[in-house]
């Protein structure tokens, strides 16, 4: 998970004799942001999103090589944040 992201799970509540009430989940999914808002936390971000406001996901999605152009974000920034946002999200093995 990154910064600005959010888990939607399926389960149920159990009662765990040590640690009490638990939630078991059968069902675990990363939910990417889908407002700025929900993108700014990581510090380039603030930059990302200043830039290219609304389209940043369009850009992030379509023409990474684009972050390049960004004040600050080099080769290695840009094909993290690119590579973070475009790669499946990563699940608890059970």
């Amino acid at each position: 998970m990154t910064a600005g992201e959010y888990v939607e799970c399926l389960g149920f509540w159990v009662n765990d004799r040590q640690h009490g009430q638990q939630f078991k989940t059968t069902v675990l999914k990363v939910v990417a942001p889908t407002t700025l808002d929900g993108i700014e936390n990581p510090r380039f971000a603030k930059k990302v999103i200043a830039a290219l406001g609304a389209h940043v996901f369009d850009v992030i999605e379509q023409t990474p090589e684009w972050l390049l152009e960004l004040a600050g974000i080099g080769k290695k920034r840009q094909e993290r944040g690119a590579g973070a946002w475009s790669e499946p999200p990563k699940v608890p093995k059970r």
